[in-house]
């Protein structure tokens, strides 16, 4: 996004901004005359084409107050001038006069405008209208895609309970970025004065970015999630006043801090200094870089802006001399008049460098090159351009060359969590092209700005630079250690027919990796719940004396866990007394009855089209059902007649269990299919059945016939398939309970663990054909 020219990379520009009250000139909000209205517009856009925003931004507001019917081009420049100093609740709320239709996008918006309307939204981290102001913007269709995927917002957050963020005490309200670790030595830009009194109300804009160093051992950070916690105001207001220090020891969760007051907690004129050498510079420096020749490799403005009023940015390489003093060269690369080169990235050696341009030609606003050279006692070679796995019509910045051989950078139009996310790929695969750059999760990347990354040779110890705290570039540390994730899985124990919780049912859960079975009791609104470890493919069984068991197999959580993870099981557990023959199969006297009948009638009964003797169980294959719908539909009189033939001839008792397929949730389709399952039974009763005799049960989606699962790729020819309803002989003269399990239940303790050995062999066993 073109921002960067001003607001991100701020000293690109010899700029000195300037804050004077706002709210000073809003304060002479009074009629004007048009003289006076001429004037005011005229140190407007004088403010604002010499990049003072804020006072531009006091100038425009009372204008366009007294102006009401100003053209949109004003309020652009208005929503510009927040945009540059970081007010984006103010920026919204005039792009919103801009755009009416705010929320979804806007047909007459500019390109600048829809990117700008897409970070904000993304800043609020509202996702589904960043999309909408991202969509049909070309480049920015796979980010415009993430914005609107829930899935892949959660994989943005894959480990983020490895990650250990802490926002540094040499941060101040001035910016401080592009931090550079070396030898125990951090290295970072800012444009803080050169005395610092600590003071939170202090306010950038009049100074160099210069840059600074301070020992690592001496830095200390307070977690993140401290911060966070402060931000969100849940703490007792009782604490320091704002602008009053607080030390990084009384910085605890008894301390109320606001935000302001995030600054100020070092005695930064004690551990920071002034890099050596380079404290009179009179021009602007950042995104320092270092090898182990002591050699530094920097950003920094030219002498002089070009007719347009741009001071573009050069490289520079600097040295400690024999004296001791700084000796500085412009490094071979860039245009005054026509592009910018920035951020360097060199390796240990020296001999390989990465840095950023918005070179003509380029694939977007600025993309990353790279040169290299034999030895540091040799030329440069021309750069390079990296390939379309890095580059993108977006901005690629801020690259950082580590140790282990990666290429760390920060990507605006590739998908992410907001506007500049930190990437990484292996270097060798971005100089062949190949390889997709890796996302780092959150919380190292966020909803604002995350850049400038360095580490340490350990390579889980470093910093990085975030603008997600009121908006200002400050520096974070992060240390990253492999946390054993935690799984916790609830659900509910049903009964089959009436849906009603079964307390004190014993659900025992087979991690089929480790063998290891952890057991759960129901409570009194029949909900059980594990906390577990490890995430193999998971055997759910539910049992309690008494009643039918039932199996859940829980195939999903065979994937790599990559978080803390709560799984809620939408499948429902359902027990119930249910009756069946002990060989399911046709033993009574009414059976046998029915097998002495073996003439015409019989025959012709039993192998009607309609109906499927199978172990006594029937299933009426040509009822079918529309999508979403549960009444019998009059091509199915026939079939129906012919079980209504079947009754009348048998004194059997039967269940009508009903089906529906895939689509939808658990909750949804048990509704569903029991609708089908009494529609079915009130059919029977109409024709003169007796109700006594039929029971009817919706299982949902529980029992498909074929592969069209939830989330497969099916015609409805094949969905329509698993929209079924099935007979089973529930009753006859040999009728016996079936015996569950020859084990009590009762014996186990809820949280309890025990091996699959303590178990019958047999105890899982059939789980996965009622899946």
């Amino acid at each position: 996004m073109t921002r960067l020219t001003y607001r991100h990379l701020v000293f690109l520009l010899f700029i000195f901004g300037s804050y004077i009250g706002i709210s000073q000139l809003e304060a002479q909000n009074k009629q004007l005359t048009q003289k006076e209205q001429k004037q005011l517009l005229k140190k407007a856009n004088a403010a604002y084409k010499g990049f003072k925003y804020s006072i531009a931004a006091g100038y425009f507001e009372n204008y366009l107050k007294t102006v009401p019917d100003s053209s949109n081009a004003l309020f652009s420049k208005l929503a510009d001038c927040y945009w540059q100093i970081r007010e984006y609740n103010d920026a919204l709320r005039i792009y919103k006069l801009i755009s009416p239709n705010a929320s979804t996008g806007n047909q007459g918006a500019t390109k600048q405008q829809h990117l700008r309307m897409a970070e904000l939204y993304a800043r609020s981290r509202d996702y589904k209208h960043a999309s909408q102001w991202l969509k049909g913007i070309d480049g920015y269709q796979s980010k415009s895609i993430g914005y609107n995927d829930s899935s892949k917002l959660k994989d943005m957050r894959k480990d983020s309970l490895n990650w250990h963020l802490g926002l540094l005490d040499i941060n101040t309200s001035f910016r401080d970025f592009s931090p550079f670790v070396a030898d125990s030595i951090l290295f970072f830009s800012s444009d803080r004065p050169n005395v610092y009194t600590g003071i939170s109300f202090d306010k950038p804009g009049n100074n160099y970015d210069r840059l600074w160093k301070v020992s690592v051992s001496k830095i200390h950070a307070t977690p993140l999630k401290m911060i966070n916690s402060i931000m969100e105001g849940k703490y007792n207001p009782s604490g320091p006043a704002v602008g009053k220090r607080v030390s990084a020891k009384s910085f605890n969760s008894n301390v109320n801090t606001f935000p302001d007051n995030l600054y100020g907690r070092a005695d930064t004129n004690k551990i920071v200094f002034l890099v050596k050498g380079m404290e009179n510079i009179r021009y602007n420096i950042g995104a320092v870089s270092v090898d182990k020749n002591n050699h530094f490799y920097f950003s920094a403005n030219y002498p002089n802006a070009d007719r347009r009023g741009i001071n573009r940015l050069r490289l520079m390489e600097g040295f400690f001399n024999s004296k001791g003093s700084m000796t500085m060269k412009a490094l071979p690369f860039g245009n005054p008049r026509l592009y910018t080169v920035m951020h360097p990235a060199v390796n240990r050696d020296g001999t390989f460098l990465v840095l950023s341009s918005d070179k003509p030609n380029g694939k977007g606003n600025y993309d990353l090159y790279y040169t290299q050279r034999k030895s540091i006692h040799q030329a440069w070679d021309s750069l390079k351009t990296f390939g379309n796995n890095i580059n993108t019509v977006g901005n690629e910045v801020f690259p950082t060359i580590t140790t282990n051989g990666y290429l760390y950078y920060s990507s605006d139009a590739m998908p992410g969590l907001g506007g500049l996310d930190i990437f990484r790929i292996p270097l060798q695969d971005a100089l062949g092209g190949k390889g997709i750059p890796e996302h780092l999760s959150y919380p190292v990347n966020s909803s604002g700005d995350d850049f400038g990354w360095t580490q340490d040779t350990t390579t889980v110890n470093g910093y990085f630079t975030s603008d997600r705290l009121n908006n200002n570039n400050d520096i974070f540390s992060f240390f990253y250690k492999n946390y054993q994730k935690m799984c916790s899985i609830s659900g509910s124990v049903l009964n089959l027919f009436t849906k009603e919780p079964i307390m004190n049912a014993t659900v025992f859960i087979l991690n089929k990796g480790t063998k290891k079975v952890n057991i759960a009791k129901t409570d009194k609104n029949g909900k059980y719940n594990f906390i577990l470890a490890s995430t193999d493919t998971l055997i759910l069984k539910a049992v309690k004396i008494g009643l039918t068991n039932d199996f859940l197999t829980d195939r999903s959580s065979g994937k790599t866990q990559q978080e803390d993870t709560v799984l809620k099981n939408t499948q429902n557990l359902l027990l119930e007394k249910r009756i069946v023959n002990v060989n399911d199969t046709a033993s009574s006297n009414n059976e046998k009855h029915a097998s002495e009948r073996s003439g015409t009638d019989m025959q012709n009964l039993l192998l009607n089209k309609h109906i499927l003797l199978i172990n006594a169980n029937w299933k009426l294959n040509n009822i079918y059902y529309n999508f979403n719908k549960w009444n019998i539909r009059t091509d199915a009189a026939p079939i129906l007649d012919s079980l209504i033939s079947l009754l009348k001839m048998y004194p059997i008792r039967v269940e009508l269990g009903s089906h529906t397929d895939s689509r939808g949730t658990f909750e949804y389709n048990d509704w569903l299919s029991q609708r089908r399952a009494e529609a079915v039974v009130d059919y029977l009763v109409k024709h003169g059945i007796n109700k006594n005799r039929v029971i009817a049960i919706g299982y949902g989606k529980r029992f498909l016939l074929n592969q069209c699962t939830e989330g497969m790729p099916c015609r409805d020819s094949e969905h329509q398939v698993n929209r079924r309803t099935e007979v089973k002989v529930i009753s006859n003269t040999d009728i016996q309970k079936y015996q569950i399990d020859a084990i009590d239940p009762n014996q186990f303790k809820d949280g309890e663990q025990i091996n699959q050995s303590a178990l019958p062999a047999d105890f899982f066993d059939n789980c996965d054909k009622f899946n």
